[in-house]
């Protein structure tokens, strides 16, 4: 058998077999199981695992076992699997102890119960089983019938992925992407992604997929991105396929392309995976690779809040606030109270908004922008600043203002950027008119019209007025010019229109 010379090796073991040798009844079965030196058959295959589980050998039980677990040729029956399980790893069969462990971490057959679990998969992992190891590391990393202990979660994954076990090396790279149970390392994340991607491992390839697209641990490369995303994408890993269909979208290491970003988006969301849903609501609200269609678009925000994205019910918000009336904004406050619950803080600057501008109640809208900024929103911290300086919602204070616009700019909001912006050249114009003003009271023309004219060439208006009246008078100007000065009024009052 071991020189894979099956078809003696089948002839050896049948005569072996009907004299009533256990282990030559299981390796019979493995014959007809595999289809080595014989026509696979696993009836033929069931039944001499069968006789020589009778007879108390222990990998026979286990292959028993793993008949009743999974229905081949027999009636599903997760008891009596957990019956052969259980003879086969009380006489301490490293692979029936681990898969025992499996039922009674996953309630097959028996009672759920964590802690047999972890006795279980313990007792498999000190003989070295490489999958019982990678369970117990995870009942260590949730916590799961043992206190949560990172540390000895990531001993069992090391212990495992050293074998070369692929969801232990995935695991192992997670551990180290989040500094759960070891330093953070982001290159030895993805050292241990890359074993178990090269393994074909769904999870690993779109993981390290991500390292890629983002340039964590390894060089920025949005091709090597989509390959990896299409490994697993093809493996019907939904991440995957969600994060594809985003490359497609945004034209991120591949041309962009809608259709495809939407041929990927629904292979996703089909599974219920949840941001692919509310993007495929926004590709039909928005008529990207599909065909325009608001029903649609309703349908895919409704399914992705409802498996818990909050964006999802942010966007149905918007939608319905669209509709312009009584109805739509009732709607839409809803969907944004469920999206705000889901902890999506867009939501809690679209209804500052909804107040701001539809219901028209700066009140609620200074509390929504407020309770947004609390959590690090730089939308509603802009927004919140826009209400201290104008005084909308609140007393206007100039000081509060000014911190978070700060705050939101230094997030990289645009528009608190431009808003400071301003808002420092409105302070500096003020100090040149404030300067020509004192050198005005003491007869300094001169000095006054520098000023002025400072402010006059940013188009305020007070300081084209002063220069209208410095030439009107001969002011600091050398003589009187009524060109000039009326020429001065005239943008004056062009300014003044341009404001209102």
């Amino acid at each position: 058998y071991n020189a894979e010379n099956y078809e003696e090796a089948v002839k050896w073991y049948t005569r072996a077999a009907v004299e009533g040798d256990a282990e030559a009844q299981r390796m019979l079965g493995v014959c007809y199981e595999y289809g080595r030196g014989v026509t696979q058959d696993e009836f033929e295959a069931f039944n001499w695992y069968g006789k020589s589980a009778a007879q108390g050998n222990a990998k026979a039980q286990n292959s028993v076992g793993f008949y009743y677990g999974t229905g081949r040729v027999v009636d599903q029956d997760y008891t009596k699997a957990v019956e052969w399980y259980t003879k086969s790893a009380e006489q301490g069969y490293e692979v029936a102890q681990c898969n025992l462990g499996l039922y009674y971490e996953n309630g097959r057959g028996v009672e759920q119960d964590y802690v047999k679990a972890v006795g279980w998969y313990t007792e498999s992992a000190e003989q070295g089983y490489a999958a019982a190891q990678c369970n117990l590391g995870w009942c260590y990393e949730s916590g799961q019938g043992v206190d949560q202990d990172y540390a000895k979660a990531v001993e069992w994954y090391a212990k495992a992925a050293e074998q070369g076990y692929a969801i232990a090396q995935c695991n192992l790279g997670w551990c180290y992407e989040n500094g759960q149970g070891v330093d953070q390392d982001y290159t030895k994340a993805v050292e241990w992604y890359a074993k178990s991607a090269e393994q074909g491992y769904a999870r690993a390839q779109c993981n390290l997929g991500y390292c890629y697209e983002i340039g964590q641990g390894v060089d920025k490369d949005c091709k090597k991105a989509v390959e990896w995303y299409a490994k697993s994408a093809k493996q019907n890993y939904a991440t995957a396929q969600h994060n594809l269909g985003v490359c497609y979208e945004r034209g991120r290491g591949v041309d962009q392309d809608y259709a495809k970003a939407v041929e990927w988006y629904m292979k996703a969301a089909e599974q219920d995976y949840a941001k692919a849903q509310t993007n495929l609501g926004w590709c039909y609200e928005n008529g990207l690779g599909v065909e325009w269609d608001y029903v649609k678009a309703v349908t895919w925000y409704t399914k992705g809040g409802e498996n818990g994205d909050g964006r999802g019910y942010t966007l149905l918000g918007e939608l319905y606030q669209i509709d312009g009336d009584d109805w739509g904004y009732k709607k839409a406050e809803e969907a944004f109270q469920k999206g705000m619950e889901l902890g999506d803080t867009e939501a809690i600057f679209q209804m500052g908004k909804l107040y701001e501008e539809d219901l028209k109640d700066e009140g609620k809208a200074f509390e929504w922008y407020s309770k947004g900024a609390e959590q690090e929103d730089a939308a509603c911290m802009y927004k919140l600043g826009i209400c201290y300086r104008d005084g909308k919602g609140v007393e206007a204070d100039q000081e509060k203002a000014n911190q978070w616009l700060k705050k939101a700019a230094d997030l990289g909001n645009e528009r608190a950027q431009e808003a400071l912006k301003k808002a420092e050249e409105k302070k500096q114009i003020n100090e040149w008119i404030d300067l020509g003003m004192k050198a005005y009271e003491k007869e300094n023309y001169g000095e006054a019209v520098e000023y002025f004219k400072k402010a006059a060439e940013q188009n305020n208006v007070t300081g084209l007025e002063w220069m209208g009246y410095c030439y009107e008078k001969g002011l600091g100007v050398g003589k009187i010019d009524y060109v000039t000065a009326l020429g001065n009024l005239q943008h004056k009052c062009r300014s003044k229109k341009t404001k209102k």
